[in-house]
């Protein structure tokens, strides 16, 4: 059912300055026509996180409001909220606050409200069939628009299809610049490892010479070039997780999980091949004699 939302607890609305993009989304919000829906029970792409479902016995209106929808009327549990249903007023109580996962494609509302409420009002129906082929749906739509001129037919299938297809644009996007800055660092580190090789010369010469064999001066490197790699990724992988929940969380309002088990792997096998190629560029320290590198001098 169209409505349109009046007012919380009786106060009227308050005309504003908007300061930012996000204050005018969230009036936005507020003032275009809602849709008002009810259902028996919630269903299996909703979850309450607040308060309790519906009582479809209740004398008095309750209504279920989607978490975000509820955080930008401001209401909570207990609000009288006011509702316009095609100029017939609706004050009803909130009783839940639910969390929808809109990334289901089913038909999902930010606001449900008592059965009862909307018995006699004039509805829009919405319905989904699933399982016809391409030829199948093409007949169906015909045949539907010629005896129900006022369906309105949306081929979720096809805009799914192309949803995947942005997204998957997306994703190999993003994976280029990822690959693109691994790249790019690995050729700095080759770059420090070679501008850095003169001053390990004359370090490994002195140890030499003070009778630190090659395996000291291995384990050195190693454990040099070891520390740098773990610090240098560890304070990346702190400011991409960082940088990821605050985009997930605060624009795409979606739960951020961490893939542990990937995190560390990928780490383990970036803090392995920096180490390689710092050694591998430091190679002719371990192998030179001192007075070879003393002639040079």
């Amino acid at each position: 059912i169209n409505a349109r939302y009046r007012s919380r607890n009786g106060a009227a609305p308050i005309e504003k300055k908007f300061a930012s993009r996000e204050s005018e989304t969230n009036d936005y919000m507020k003032n275009r026509e809602q849709n008002l829906s009810y259902r028996s029970a919630i269903s299996a792409d909703e979850t309450i996180t607040k308060g309790r479902w519906i009582d479809s016995n209740s004398k008095e209106p309750e209504i279920s409001l989607e978490e975000s929808f509820a955080k930008r009327l401001g209401a909570n549990l207990g609000d009288q909220l006011l509702f316009d249903v095609q100029g017939v007023t609706l004050q009803a109580k909130v009783t839940s606050l639910r969390k929808v996962r809109w990334a289901s494609f089913k038909p999902n509302f930010f606001i449900l409200i008592s059965p009862w409420v909307l018995a006699d009002a004039p509805k829009t129906w919405v319905g989904a069939i699933s399982g016809l082929s391409d030829d199948q749906k093409t007949r169906l739509q015909r045949e539907l628009v010629k005896l129900f001129p006022n369906f309105t037919i949306f081929d979720v299938a096809e805009v799914g299809k192309r949803l995947q297809k942005i997204l998957s644009s997306i994703y190999w996007s993003v994976r280029f610049v990822a690959l693109f800055s691994i790249l790019s660092g690995l050729v700095v580190l080759a770059g420090l490892a070679l501008t850095t090789a003169r001053q390990r010369q004359e370090e490994a010469t002195l140890l030499k010479v003070l009778g630190a064999g090659a395996r000291t001066i291995f384990a050195s490197a190693l454990t040099e070039f070891f520390f740098w790699g773990a610090i240098s990724i560890s304070i990346g992988m702190v400011l991409a997780l960082a940088l990821s929940w605050g985009i997930l969380y605060w624009y795409l309002e979606m739960k951020f999980s961490v893939p542990w088990m990937e995190l560390a792997l990928v780490s383990s096998g970036m803090i392995a091949l920096s180490t390689g190629i710092g050694l591998a560029f430091s190679r002719r320290i371990f192998f030179t004699k001192p007075m070879e590198i003393l002639r040079q001098s």
